[in-house]
């Protein structure tokens, strides 16, 4: 399977990448290798597993001073799929669904934006919140989204959401991880002919639990310092 994976993944990097992983001997074992390539090779590799492991690990290419290795590539692209799956359950409004992949010690905020001179950052408060929720008030505002209490929401808006840009900036395999993308919301009710557009940037935390990834912490940094919509009785 690795070698699939690694063939993919030298068609989209291109000859460059694809030379590097077959100085590596990434995803080949040494029986596959021809009676040439084995001796020449013999001295670089004392066993298949603690190759195949250092080739995972070790760059392949470098973006903008970021060097990314297989691995990583690999963990961008699940976590991708993570996000992909949670703005579906959003936009579906499987509230349950999405509170299930919460982590228990969850921290969900909203800064409030401001406007700073200059290039002078954060250009967002760090004390000021939107919202600031725990998995308690998170809880709730799930439940009552549930009743005929959640004013705000009834009829339920629709939205699309759409994540992109997504960045794995810390990874450490079946612990934590932290990744970052954009989101952008598109919000419309009833038959009210105008709809609300809300972006902005996701800062999140990810940890590892009984076999799959639970969010921990999210910061969205919304784009706007006055938001264009009627309320925030939608989740980001």
């Amino acid at each position: 399977m690795l070698k699939v994976i690694v063939d993919i993944l030298a068609m989209l990097i291109g000859a460059e990448g694809a030379r590097l992983l077959r100085e590596d001997g990434a995803g080949e074992t040494p029986e596959a290798l021809s009676a040439e390539e084995a001796v020449s090779t013999r001295g670089k590799r004392s066993a298949w597993s603690a190759n195949q492991h250092t080739s995972i690990t070790q760059p392949i290419f470098k973006i903008g001073g970021v060097r990314m290795s297989l691995e990583k590539m690999l963990a961008t692209y699940e976590f991708e799929q993570w996000l992909y799956v949670e703005a579906k359950l959003l936009d579906d409004i499987d509230f349950d669904g999405w509170f299930s992949m919460l982590h228990p010690d969850i921290s969900y905020q909203m800064p409030v934006r401001v406007n700073k001179e200059g290039i002078e950052r954060p250009d967002y408060s760090l004390d000021m919140f939107a919202f600031d929720d725990d998995i308690e008030l998170l809880k709730i505002r799930v439940d009552r989204l549930k009743t005929d209490y959640a004013w705000a929401e009834i009829p339920p808006s629709r939205t699309r959401r759409s994540v992109n840009n997504v960045r794995l900036l810390e990874y450490v395999p079946n612990e934590k991880a932290v990744v970052n993308s954009y989101l952008t919301i598109y919000r419309s009710r009833s038959t009210d002919i105008h709809h609300d557009l809300i972006s902005g940037e996701r800062q999140d935390e990810f940890t590892y639990v009984d076999g799959e990834w639970k969010l921990s912490k999210r910061v969205f940094i919304v784009d706007q310092t006055t938001l264009n919509t009627r309320n925030l009785a939608i989740f980001v």
